[in-house]
């Protein structure tokens, strides 16, 4: 069994088979590939593979994947890869129709297909990992594992700091690498282009507070730029 793309390496195993075991019925059964709305291959070969192992494709971004499958799609990947009876998603389509903007559709694919290969747990951290990247949710940035942190803020630079009494946010930015001089950080924090955990920071004097600027699971997450 394979998609229809490996017909060739289908008819060479069945012709192996046929002559290891000549009394025996053999059949391959190929079935259309999975494509993009372009017709491009989804997969290993065409750099886009979605892979079952949490340790390769993290439940976050195995749910972000499904999440931004585009509206052309979205009908076609529920109705392949969800148990959802078929008058359910017509009904999801109608209202995905009417408000396109809340992502309706996406979201019931993501959280389906989430929960059938991550589980319950593998959706809740999906949504919490979401709400902490895109909507810069405190509640979520501060319940947030060590490895939920890395592999949603995967390529962002990381540094370990020890918050001294009253440090600064200058100070902070500073010490964290994020400009190249005092005077740049100053000037970008007062210009409204510095954020921590999501809060927008002007005041370049102004003190960390643990619990917001330092969350209780000692992560702090900064945004350099408007």
């Amino acid at each position: 069994i394979g998609g229809n793309d490996q017909t060739g390496n289908i008819k060479t195993g069945h012709e192996l088979i046929s002559k290891l075991k000549p009394d025996k019925r053999i059949f391959g059964l190929t079935l259309p590939i999975i494509t993009s709305e372009k017709g491009d291959k989804l997969g290993k070969s065409a750099g886009n593979a979605v892979w079952l192992e949490q340790d390769m494709f993290s439940a976050f971004d195995f749910y972000q994947f499904f999440y931004n499958t585009s509206d052309q799609m979205v009908e076609t990947y529920l109705k392949l890869f969800t148990f959802l009876p078929i008058n359910e998603i017509d009904d999801l389509m109608l209202k995905h129709q009417k408000s396109p903007e809340k992502f309706l559709a996406q979201r019931k694919l993501a959280s389906e297909l989430t929960i059938l290969v991550h589980g319950e747990s593998g959706l809740d951290s999906a949504i919490k990992c979401t709400n902490a990247f895109f909507h810069s949710d405190r509640e979520s940035l501060a319940k947030m594992s060590d490895k939920e942190v890395e592999s949603t803020f995967r390529g962002a630079s990381s540094v370990s700091l020890t918050m001294a009494p009253e440090m600064s946010v200058l100070e902070c930015a500073v010490e964290a690498q994020c400009f190249r001089s005092v005077e740049d950080a100053a000037a970008v924090i007062k210009a409204g282009g510095f954020r921590i955990n999501g809060t927008l920071i002007t005041n370049p004097q102004e003190s960390l507070i643990f619990g917001q600027h330092i969350l209780t699971n000692n992560i702090t997450i900064i945004r350099v730029g408007k």
